[in-house]
């Protein structure tokens, strides 16, 4: 990925202290990596090459002293960290049929039908889950208007 500077990377390091690379910890909207068609996968990355030079294995005051002299556009090249563990989230198409666990305290747990794409709190009210729990928080919700 080519980059202009200022890049708006904002960095970690792997393992602290040590020589294992560094990752993108996030990403500032005033750089160009931001701007870039790839900002949604970019944090996480770690960083495999700054201007074709191997920077798995330094420091991040290595790896920052590699991006500063580098002259822009910043030719950048990322891997998966191989460390992290990708949170799997399940997903169901729309009008699917799928079981809600409602809890809250002072009453028994309670199990409600309902399809995906449904309104979350329609649903709730149609089952008689009080989503509001008192006074205060019913008139805070709706501002006193009753709506």
């Amino acid at each position: 990925l080519d980059l202009e500077k200022p890049l708006g990377i904002i960095l970690e390091e792997i393992e602290e202290g040590g020589s294992e690379g560094v990752k993108v910890e996030e990403l500032s909207d005033a750089g160009s990596a931001y701007a870039s068609p790839y900002r949604d996968s970019l944090v996480g990355l770690k960083i495999a090459r700054v201007m074709d030079n191997d920077v798995t294995n330094m420091t991040f005051d290595d790896v920052m002293e590699c991006i500063i002299n580098a002259p822009s556009p910043v030719s950048i090249a990322f891997e998966v960290d191989d460390d992290s563990e990708a949170e799997e989230v399940a997903s169901f198409a729309i009008g699917t049929a799928v079981s809600i666990k409602v809890i809250q305290d002072g009453n028994p747990e309670k199990i409600i039908e309902a399809k995906v794409g449904d309104n979350l709190r329609k649903t709730l009210l149609e089952n008689n889950v009080e989503v509001y729990r008192g006074l205060k928080k019913k008139l805070g919700n709706c501002g006193g208007g009753g709506q």
